[in-house]
């Protein structure tokens, strides 16, 4: 009984130390626990509906808020506007400057002032 034993250990390591053998084994082995590895790394879906992302609101700095409370009255003085949501300012004929929403608009009197409020310029308008 030992010596069956003993022949069958030594087919199966011979079998074993064939490269091309253990070489098929290790890289199925590999791709075996890829994809298990992939798929628990994934939360389950029901009825196959993917989560849908919605990007974090962006923050107002207070001085943009103090400045967009009163923007009705500085509409008729202001030389700069921007977007409460955006981060760039537009000289008040741009193109730029048409697209933002009457809501939207902040208005500033110069380029300093609305680079303190943490606005960039717009790269298609001429200051």
């Amino acid at each position: 009984m030992w010596e069956q034993f003993r022949q069958g250990r030594e087919k199966c390591e011979r079998w074993l130390c064939d490269d091309l053998t253990f070489t098929v084994i290790i890289v199925l082995l590999v791709a075996v626990a890829s994809f298990g590895l992939g798929r628990w790394s994934v939360t389950p879906v029901e009825n196959n509906e993917r989560p849908v992302l919605v990007p974090e609101p962006i923050a107002v700095p207070a001085q943009v808020a103090a400045v967009s409370v009163g923007a009705g009255e500085a509409a008729a003085t202001g030389q700069l506007v921007a977007s409460v949501n955006g981060t760039k300012f537009h000289a008040l004929d741009c193109p730029g400057a048409k697209q933002i929403s009457e809501q939207n608009k902040i208005y500033f009197q110069t380029e300093q002032e609305a680079r303190s409020a943490g606005y960039t310029p717009a790269a298609n308008c001429s200051f």
